[in-house]
């Protein structure tokens, strides 16, 4: 038996892939696993629709904080959760009412000089699920920047969001957190 020149055989080890190679073939696999029967990236391309654009106008809604946009392609039972684990306040489930609330919130006439807006960097779609990656940036009406990475993995269900899974870096979230403590006035009373 002839053994290859990138494998050792003294101890077995599998031939050398590079990362992108072996990410790509993941994928396929996992796809494959779901019983997709369609080998990546053909999978993405020809399951992507619905979802991913719901997905996509998700984002551009947020983004123009279009809440009627918004309200309209969410499931009456839609939750919305982030999926922190430190520090754990920042773990939340949010049912339709309370993230469009939240987003509210957030929008016009809250300290943001410019709203939290979000480019997609990445996306992927496949059956019922998409997957974006995004870079948000934004500024304080004190000059303060705040600028994050998101992953968001959705679920559609008959032309609507069902659930959101949003995952971010904390860290930089926390630090937003601290500076809005440390410079909001208290309210004259």
């Amino acid at each position: 038996m002839k053994i290859p020149k990138n494998t050792s055989a003294a101890v077995g080890k599998p031939l050398a892939f590079n990362r992108r190679s072996l990410l790509k073939n993941t994928g396929a696999g996992v796809l494959l696993a779901a019983g997709t029967g369609l080998s990546w990236p053909a999978a993405a391309e020809a399951d992507a629709g619905e979802s991913l654009t719901l997905a996509r106008q998700w984002i551009d809604r947020l983004n123009r904080r279009d809440m009627p946009g918004l309200t309209a392609i969410l499931s009456d039972d839609f939750l919305y959760t982030a999926k922190a684990r430190n520090p754990p306040e920042f773990m939340l489930h949010n049912n339709r009412e309370k993230f469009l609330q939240e987003v509210r919130d957030t929008g016009v006439g809250s300290r943001f000089k410019k709203l939290v807006m979000m480019k997609v960097v990445s996306e992927l779609g496949a059956g019922d699920r998409a997957v974006l990656e995004t870079e948000g940036y934004s500024e304080l009406d004190d000059g303060y920047v705040y600028a994050n990475v998101y992953c968001f993995n959705f679920w559609t269900k008959g032309g609507k969001i069902t659930a959101i899974h949003d995952y971010c870096c904390t860290h930089t979230a926390w630090l937003l957190l601290q500076h809005l403590k440390e410079t909001t006035k208290p309210k004259a009373g």
